[in-house]
């Protein structure tokens, strides 16, 4: 039986998930809405195929043909849209960043368990095949134990782009930094730093541009990071441990790629998708869906990959980053 897919949202992510969504057997999506953009849903129904277009979120998520609601608007209106979603029992696949800061998070989740729905936060890169080998190589103790890791996501964007404006959520450590703390999230057990240490430039708008992050763990573990938008960086991810290293060695957030310990580089190509993509290997959306889905037939309230604790733990770091260099949205206040 289908998992029957409803989308908060008809932007470019939602398109490269829908496309996704329709080169795989077993998933078809059955509704569409975007409360602000309105006309950005009717192209995406006509597009794609879209059955039923709903003009409120709420609509949406009253539908009984969804089983879920995909939430794909920007991260400053995700807590909003998502009580939406879950205060009609309705189960939720979060885009990641999940929300603006650690309260809004932290209301989700305990709305979700109170109303008994699954929910996710769809930090897509923590499905990818190349991140599973990557987490096999770490719990098997072929790399020892893990005491450093280097990661880096920085592109030259455009100074107009929505990554550079604080109202609609913009910002190094929100769009790209997200995946810094995942991995090392990962390459630590979901360890908590014991201390962050950020600095980072800001510019006339309020939102960072380019931040440095130390993390330190217990035992001496330490973790250096770096997020930009406006400086091109190698995109790669370094866990180095006691016997051996692993790498992602570019494009760090959607690599098809990972150099195991033993200097073998392993791919993992990514399926074709009904209609080209916006954004890179958007394909690699597939994992994620496919976690979903196989959560709802099992009836779990959350995935055993990315738990709430662990997005919980993200919403909790990213936060004190900001904290530090000085960010703050005005949908905080």
């Amino acid at each position: 039986m289908a998992t029957r897919w409803g989308i908060a949202g008809a932007g470019k992510i939602a398109h490269d998930f829908i496309s996704t969504l329709r080169s795989m057997e077993h998933h078809e999506v059955v509704a569409v809405a975007d409360e602000y953009f309105p006309q950005n849903a009717r192209d995406l129904s006509k597009l794609h195929g879209i059955p039923t277009i709903h003009l409120t979120y709420d609509e949406l998520a009253s539908d009984t043909n969804v089983d879920i609601v995909y939430v794909a608007v920007i991260q400053p209106y995700h807590h909003t849209v998502g009580k939406v979603i879950l205060n009609r029992g309705k189960a939720m696949l979060m885009e990641k960043p999940f929300t603006l800061n650690p309260q809004f998070t932290r209301e989700l989740i305990e709305l979700a368990a109170q109303k008994k729905c699954f929910m996710m936060e769809a930090v897509w890169t923590r499905f990818l095949p190349s991140y599973r080998k990557m987490a096999e190589c770490i719990s098997s103790g072929q790399i020892g134990e893990v005491r450093y890791v280097n990661a880096n996501f920085g592109l030259a964007l455009d100074p107009g782009c929505r990554n550079k404006r604080l109202a609609v959520g913009g910002g190094a450590v929100l769009e790209f930094g997200i995946y810094l703390c995942n991995v090392c999230c990962m390459a630590f057990g979901s360890e908590r730093p014991i201390r962050i240490a950020a600095v980072g430039h800001v510019n006339d708008e309020g939102v960072d541009e380019t931040t440095g992050i130390l993390l330190q763990y217990t035992r001496g573990r330490l973790a250096n990071l770096t997020a930009s938008t406006e400086t091109a960086l190698p995109c790669n991810a370094v866990v180095v441990g006691t016997k051996g290293k692993i790498e992602i060695p570019g494009m760090m957030w959607c690599s098809p790629s990972v150099i195991t310990p033993d200097g073998v580089t392993h791919e993992f190509p990514f399926p074709d998708t009904a209609l080209p993509c916006n954004y890179d290997n958007s394909s690699g959306l597939r994992y994620e869906a496919r976690e979903v889905s196989q959560c709802l037939k099992e009836g779990r309230l959350q995935s055993a990959i990315m738990p709430h604790s662990e997005t919980q733990l993200l919403s909790d770091m990213m936060y004190e980053i900001r904290k530090q260099i000085g960010v703050f949205y005005p949908q905080e206040s």
